[in-house]
């Protein structure tokens, strides 16, 4: 690793100073103020991870240069997986206060390896880590930087963030959200008086079963391939998982529609119908899919026993 940073040195880490939703400009800033306080180490380094175009580096430069810090910001640029983790093991913390995120993985990977967490108080980030970060608002720079002290300086309170990170990590582990996922859809069709006896229903519930249980182990297959290409491959496999629930939603629709017709016809209908047309479109888009695959294969076939 010493050809990334100075290895020898403390170091907080974060994460794409090209994506403007991560925030690197308030970042360094708040770095800088973070280094005037007297209980933040001097010798603490600031370290981004990924691909940094020379434009937007060269303007990190100029400003970090402005706060007398330039040659305590460092970039890793793309680095491997192997490297990442020793990167995450070695720091002192995870600086992420972004201003938006669907998921926010770096903080689960940062708590599964025991390091502290500093990350924003919006978007999903308050349900990712519960109380097991420091949560800041992403927009002011002298929280941030608070933020930053203490997550470095307080021995106490990092201690607790990395036993309360394991604990927050674990609930997300691929296997434990599809059985939260899946218990949290069987309450929710409960919940619908017509849907309740369908799913009382031993074959109904079966076959649901079957279903959501496949789900749960391809996700878990899924997670241990490549990253990078993991949500591409789970929209396709949950696309043909439910896929294949289409006629038991038909039924369900059906059977929640059936009190409220007298209320409203109309609309009751158009939302049965609406429903069916999707479904039905859904299920010919992946047929031709199959039929498309299945022809490819054939022609390869044919190719080779004329070769």
């Amino acid at each position: 690793m010493r050809h990334l940073f100075p290895v020898d040195k403390p170091y907080v880490i974060a994460f794409n100073p090209a994506d403007y939703r991560k925030n690197a400009q308030r970042i360094i800033q708040a770095f800088a103020q973070a280094s005037r306080d007297s209980s933040f180490d001097a010798n603490i380094q600031l370290l981004f991870v990924n691909q940094l175009p020379e434009a937007v580096k060269e303007k990190f430069d100029r400003l970090s240069a402005e706060y007398g810090i330039k040659n305590r910001i460092h970039y890793a640029g793309r680095i491997s997986k192997s490297q990442l983790l020793r990167l995450y093991n070695g720091a002192k913390g995870l600086v992420f206060p972004s201003l938006y995120e669907g998921v926010g993985l770096p903080a689960l990977e940062a708590m599964q390896c025991g390091t502290p967490v500093l990350t924003s108080n919006s978007s999903s980030m308050p349900e990712i880590v519960g109380n097991a970060a420091i949560q800041v608002d992403p927009q002011d720079v002298k929280g941030i930087a608070q933020g930053m002290v203490e997550l470095v300086s307080n021995a106490a309170l990092r201690k607790e963030l990395t036993d309360r990170g394991f604990k927050q990590a674990a609930r997300f582990q691929w296997t434990a959200v599809a059985h939260r996922t899946a218990a949290k859809l069987r309450d929710l069709m409960l919940q619908a008086p017509r849907l309740k006896s369908l799913m009382e229903s031993p074959l109904i519930n079966k076959e649901l079963d079957d279903a959501l249980e496949q789900i749960m182990v391809n996700l878990d297959e899924k997670y241990e391939q490549d990253k990078e290409s993991l949500m591409k491959e789970l929209r396709s496999e949950l696309r043909n998982n439910v896929a294949e629930l289409y006629p038991y939603i038909d039924r369900m629709i059906e059977e929640m529609t059936k009190g409220l017709r007298q209320k409203n016809p109309s609309i009751t209908t158009n939302v049965r119908s609406s429903h069916r047309r999707r479904s039905s479109k859904s299920r010919n888009k992946h047929r031709r899919r199959s039929k498309n695959r299945s022809t490819k294969s054939k022609r390869t076939r044919s190719k080779r026993r004329r070769a």
